[in-house]
């Protein structure tokens, strides 16, 4: 899948018309209120997205989205934000995009560059394959991350 718009890092033009359909698809969902009433900023992240997308299109959307967080609420600025992934729509064509060139930009963009806190990360509805795309993934992540999830592992 080709992408028609800059992604990731390049984020000139929020009026494209793919960029907005992406959007538009009602993929990130920030909850009203935040995690007891002043906590973290909760986004619902529906993984349903159509083939005729990428992930990186798709996640240039929710990167464009943490930026207004940035502007415009306190609570995920001050508090962060917990991620509620729901993968039952997650494809083999989706896991096929995620070469290790793109899971380097996104962990190092989300991890180090953004500067919104990602206080946590639940995945639900998870189709077998993502605990080895997550294996691939995991020594990507910065060693404090990896130290959590072999904390939790553990238990």
């Amino acid at each position: 899948i080709k992408t028609k718009f800059p992604v990731l890092f390049n984020i000139t033009d929020v009026a494209n018309t793919r960029f907005r359909d992406v959007f538009r698809l009602g993929l990130f969902l920030p909850l009203p209120n935040p995690l007891h009433d002043n906590g973290p900023r909760i986004l619902y992240v529906n993984g349903s997205l159509p083939e005729m997308y990428s992930l990186e299109e798709a996640m240039t959307v929710s990167y464009v989205l943490q930026d207004i967080f940035m502007l415009e609420d306190d609570y995920a600025v001050v508090n962060g934000l917990i991620a509620i992934n729901d993968l039952k729509s997650l494809t083999l064509s989706h896991v096929f995009q995620l070469t290790p060139v793109v899971l380097k930009k996104l962990v190092i963009y989300s991890h180090e560059s953004m500067p919104l806190r990602m206080k946590a990360i639940h995945n639900i509805n998870a189709p077998k394959i993502y605990d080895t795309v997550y294996q691939i993934f995991l020594p990507m992540m910065p060693q404090k991350q990896q130290n959590r999830v072999r904390e939790r592992n553990s238990r």
